[in-house]
């Protein structure tokens, strides 16, 4: 597509700003094509691997650096390897399975909830999200000409949000925000992409911050991805669950 061979251009130390001003300009796409952006941009990640660094605050509480290994397959295999402590974290689908110094547990989040994860990843599991919400545009829209901001109403209720707003790069193909709103209104959760990087004509977010909104106070989380390779190989073997 275009917009692939402007992100190559970059690559290659072209300035490409006045075209991408041009063709944003001249350009409108819809909610679907916009989500499809995304869904082709991270649909060219096979797998990654990557250190990975956590670090939050609850309240006026901190958390200090924790440094783990980290991997993923598409579209829903995940691998934390976190060695100070001796634990590993795997998610493969709706199951999670950790493993340290007291012993294994496993859970399949679906099981208690009812909801799927695939129902709002729009990067990997996009017909399903468009089969269970309505997506249309947001009154107020983006604050450059290439990020959209579209709303996600699930077509049937869930105990999880009530909808979704989200902030798109269309030039990028990156989601660059998502905040979740209860039915009454009351924000939930957001995650805001504060580092993007491009590696093989993929765009990666590579720094994100995630915060939970409780009536008492709000955890926060900040991730900061290092040392990212793409495409490498990784075997399923590395994500099965004992």
């Amino acid at each position: 597509t275009i917009l692939d061979l402007l992100n190559e251009l970059d690559a290659q130390g072209y300035d490409t700003k006045a075209i991408r001003a041009e063709f944003f300009a001249s350009t409108t796409p819809t909610p679907d094509q916009i989500l499809q952006r995304v869904a082709e941009n991270f649909g060219k990640i096979e797998d990654m691997r990557a250190k990975m660094k956590n670090w939050g605050s609850a309240g006026t509480k901190t958390f200090p650096v924790v440094e783990r290994r980290f991997l993923f397959k598409k579209p829903d295999k995940m691998k934390f390897i976190t060695p100070d402590i001796n634990r590993t974290m795997i998610i493969n689908g709706d199951v999670t399975f950790e493993i340290d110094e007291r012993g294994s547990r496993s859970i399949t989040i679906s099981d208690y909830t009812g909801f799927s994860e695939k129902q709002i990843d729009f990067r990997y599991h996009l017909q399903e999200v468009m089969n269970t919400h309505n997506i249309t545009f947001t009154e107020e829209q983006g604050f450059n000409n290439s990020i959209y901001m579209l709303e996600l109403t699930p077509n049937e209720p869930n105990i999880i949000y009530g909808k979704l707003i989200i902030y798109i790069d269309y030039d990028k193909g990156i989601d660059v925000k998502t905040n979740a709103f209860s039915e009454n209104g009351e924000i939930l959760f957001s995650k805001e992409t504060v580092v993007s990087e491009l590696y093989k004509n993929i765009w990666v977010p590579t720094g994100y911050s995630e915060k939970m909104y409780f009536e008492d106070g709000i955890i926060e989380t900040n991730t900061r991805l290092e040392e990212v390779e793409l495409n490498t190989g990784i075997s399923d073997e590395e994500f099965s669950i004992p």
